[in-house]
């Protein structure tokens, strides 16, 4: 009798288990299709378990295999499949990311709406757990944790904090700058890859921003979470399975020791922080030391400031968000000056007149115009968001 009992509950959890996967891989991808349809919303048909991403990886592979055309047409190779998608299927249409259906919307209007809209309609997707291994940073919140964090972290991006800065940024620009000059010393000319080092310029002006005087420290974090980015990166574009990243493979292995490698860096650096700080050794402007200043205010004031590991998250978000998307501002806008060498003259003579050989202020920032003028249309043709 008992074996008979058992039998029963082991075949019941098997069928409910088959009907779970069935309902989640087949039943209710299938009625989401179906019922976009009717709305006129349409796209690939749903293939079981992959979606569209076998279609999404050969496509950006092929884009990226052969060098870029000189035009501002970077769509089609920042991301061939949703261009190529929203060619055939129309300003609304879908595609497939496993079992999960993604809206593509390309029509105006609806894209103001969305990302104006603040009544809440428009929640973020939820995210793959392998994103938040690498911060659970304001980008990832959502609701009264977002205001919460969005209130304490604001004052350290106000206009005066940002001119405190200044001397960071210089220093970092100035470094590179010399490096370049070495290379050329005893040559007519040389040839840089300017990606690269505009990628550690921007990452040593983060790090120095971030950290102040402990920017070594930062560069070694930051390094650390490059590392586990490309990592991540790498894990997202191949099919993922709920619990794999438990599975200790080597790659996973790597994850967690950059991670734990990572939160223990950051701890450290916060708790020396706090204690110059408390012992006021410590008037830095660096992120890190506002932070912590905003989260003992508010711990003053509402008793609900942030924690020492809400700090280390907007930390790295710090890094994640700041990093690649200015590099690529910067590149992008290297790139159209050497296209139009005419302001690209015209940028240099601004800068001579209004910084000579000094090093630029943020007041004598202020003055220039043609800089702007460079900046906007780099900021508009290359996505830096993408």
């Amino acid at each position: 009798m008992e074996y008979f009992v058992f039998y029963c509950l082991a075949l019941c959890l098997v069928v409910f288990g088959v009907a779970k996967a069935f309902h989640s891989i087949w039943w209710k991808p299938i009625s989401v299709e179906r019922h976009l349809k009717r709305q006129g919303i349409r796209g690939n048909a749903y293939k079981p378990l992959v979606g569209d991403v076998k279609e999404y990886v050969r496509m950006m592979t092929e884009a990226w295999s052969t060098p870029m055309n000189l035009d501002h047409q970077i769509v089609q190779r920042v991301d061939p499949f949703t261009a190529v998608n929203a060619e055939k299927y129309g300003k609304i249409s879908m595609c497939w990311f496993g079992t999960s259906p993604r809206l593509i919307v390309k029509d105006p209007e609806m894209m103001k709406e969305v990302l104006t809209n603040k009544v809440g309609s428009f929640e973020k997707p939820p995210l793959s757990p392998l994103i938040l291994t690498l911060t659970r940073g304001l980008t990832t919140l959502k609701g009264n944790e977002w205001a919460k964090h969005k209130r304490i972290i604001n004052p350290a991006f106000h206009l005066e904090r940002l001119k405190g800065m200044m001397a960071a940024f210089n220093i970092s620009c100035s470094n590179m700058i010399e490096e370049w000059k070495e290379k050329a010393a005893n040559q007519d000319s040389v040839e840089v890859d300017v990606w690269p080092e505009l990628q550690r310029l921007t990452g040593d002006v983060i790090s120095r921003a971030a950290f102040g005087s402990n920017f070594e420290e930062g560069k070694k974090i930051f390094e650390h979470l490059k590392q586990l980015t490309l990592l991540t990166l790498e894990a997202m574009q191949t099919l993922y399975l709920p619990g794999f990243r438990f599975i200790p493979t080597a790659k996973n292995r790597k994850r967690e020791r950059l991670n734990k490698e990572i939160k223990t860096m950051i701890r450290s650096l916060i708790l020396r922080k706090e204690s110059s700080m408390s012992n006021q050794e410590d008037n830095a402007d660096d992120l890190l030391s506002l932070l912590l200043q905003s989260k003992k205010k508010e711990n003053q004031q509402e008793g609900d400031g942030l924690t020492i590991d809400e700090v280390m998250e907007e930390c790295k978000q710090f890094y994640l968000a700041g990093q690649e998307t200015t590099a690529s501002l910067l590149i992008w806008t290297v790139i159209v000056l050497a296209m139009h060498s005419d302001w690209q003259e015209k940028a240099r003579q601004e800068v001579l007149q209004f910084c000579g050989k000094n090093e630029p202020t943020f007041e004598s920032l202020n003055h220039f115009k043609i800089k702007n003028f460079c900046k906007s249309p780099s900021l508009v043709l290359c996505y830096v968001s993408l």
